[in-house]
């Protein structure tokens, strides 16, 4: 079809090129770019969800979130029920299920208004339970499983794991009961951070243990393996809790633990954390082989450190080839900051990211549930807590350099609301580039209002292009 004027209007970047006058009384539309929030999200980017409202009423804080195959987000944490005078009982593990449009999803443990409680009930006398979910995963059937740690006391604890399927209900083929706990023979306490399901359907979990020796504590990072139907599988290093140091020798930390786990595409296990010698506090990467011994092809079988001021090691994102980057916080000579370090496939920083392997962004605070993934441009967005208020969010390119379609300098936070404290778990990228952020919002929980606050934000989003047509 012939057009008059300008041939088409398919492209509104060519309005530039000659089209321009032959529109009159055009007027320039705000159009929403990455690092704004997504004001078509509830209300103005936001939804505040009252679990007191639950049967029984519940207090919720949040841990870590998910997309599963069907745009829903699945979040874990912990919660504890309220009883008619106002008293909290023990927590228990927590999960629940939004839409993609963040309204709370009751067709999910549809016999308790949604939340999923699962209570391991190890508490010792006199003193009340914490337990907590702190990752998760979904299998490719839609299953569901949530790690984290459940206590027999105030301190003492164990790893813990449960499996439900996709309506909420806890699956008998995972424990016998849908649960099961556990822990390294004689460690004081056990705590797991995160979780990765490999090829076989197997768990691998990391986190820490500790011990107490003559009147002295040690540290350490942990990891082991769950077979499918949630017994430790004897065929993974020693068959139990693996404990180990990230420190590199010689170094000999005082205090390990491990925060961070991936599998990259040959099913090798990758875990970062942070570790406290006599003199330094520092953060590292390890590589172990698929039965969960040091693979001696990643530094000679020692952890890869990462350089100071970056101390922290919160995310790992494995990539195909064997390189992967790791993702957390730093503070030297007065500044705080927010960095992604790439590592090559033989644990060497590469040269070629950043400034000698490491793009850094100044940031004045945050610490704790971070989100690395991937960008439409083939760089790396990551994403975590803003001052427990918000989220910030920073974009590179694949050389490391800032992605300026983030705010013009790769970088941009985002509060909640205004004075409004907001403890968030670990983001989630939805498959369109908004960025799913839940969270906890205790000044609201006090006034009974709500618990749990959502806010969306655009972070990998083409505003122009929607699926190959343009929109505006």
């Amino acid at each position: 079809m012939e057009m008059s004027g300008c041939q088409s209007t398919v492209s509104m970047r060519l309005l530039s090129l000659g089209c321009t006058a032959a529109l009159t009384g055009f007027v320039s539309l705000a159009v929403a770019a990455d690092g704004d929030i997504d004001t078509t999200f509830g209300s103005g980017g936001f939804i505040l969800l009252n679990s007191l409202t639950a049967s029984p009423p519940i207090n919720t804080q949040v841990q870590s979130t998910t997309v599963d195959g069907s745009g829903r987000l699945v979040v874990v944490g912990s919660a504890q029920h309220i009883d008619v005078a106002g008293n909290p009982a023990d927590a228990n593990f927590l999960l629940f299920r939004l839409s993609e449009g963040g309204a709370l999803d009751t067709s999910f443990a549809g016999d308790s208004s949604g939340y999923r409680l699962v209570d391991f009930d190890l508490t010792g006398i006199g003193v009340p339970g914490r337990d907590t979910a702190t990752g998760v995963a979904i299998q490719p059937d839609g299953k569901i499983t949530a790690v984290g740690n459940v206590y027999f006391n105030d301190t003492q604890s164990h790893f813990a794991a449960v499996r439900v399927d996709a309506a909420g209900a806890l699956d008998p083929t995972f424990g016998g009961a849908g649960s099961v706990h556990f822990g390294a023979f004689t460690a004081y306490s056990n705590r797991v951070s995160s979780l990765a399901i490999d090829a076989n359907g197997n768990l691998v979990l990391a986190g820490a243990t500790s011990y107490l020796y003559g009147g002295n504590w040690a540290f350490y990072a942990a990891m082991t393996r769950l077979t499918p139907s949630g017994s430790i599988d004897p065929t993974f290093n020693t068959g139990s809790v693996q404990s180990f140091s990230l420190a590199a020798p010689p170094d000999t930390a005082l205090d390990s633990g491990a925060l961070a786990l991936a599998l990259d595409s040959s099913g090798r296990i990758l875990v970062a954390g942070n570790y406290d010698t006599s003199t330094v506090s520092a953060a590292a990467v390890e590589r172990f082989t698929t039965n969960g011994l040091a693979d001696a092809g990643f530094v000679n079988g020692a952890p890869a450190p990462i350089p100071p001021p970056y101390y922290s090691a919160q995310a790992l994102l494995a990539e195909p080839g064997g390189a992967f980057t790791v993702g957390g916080y730093g503070f030297g000579a007065g500044q705080g900051y927010v960095y992604l370090a790439r590592f090559l496939s033989d644990g060497s920083l590469d040269p070629t990211f950043g400034a000698s392997g490491i793009a850094a962004f100044p940031f004045g605070g945050g610490g704790g549930h971070t989100l690395i993934a991937r960008t439409r441009r083939g760089g790396w967005l990551i994403a975590g807590p803003y001052a427990q208020q918000g989220v910030y969010l920073a974009k590179v390119l694949a050389n490391g350099q800032p992605d300026t379609t983030l705010n013009g300098t790769g970088f941009a936070s985002l509060l909640y609301q205004p004075n409004t404290l907001f403890d968030i778990a670990t983001p989630a990228l939805m498959p369109d580039g908004k960025l799913v952020v839940v969270g906890t919002l205790s000044e609201a929980a006090a006034n009974g209002v709500g618990t749990i606050g959502i806010m969306r934000v655009l972070a990998d989003y083409d505003t122009l292009f929607v699926d190959g047509f343009e929109s505006r």
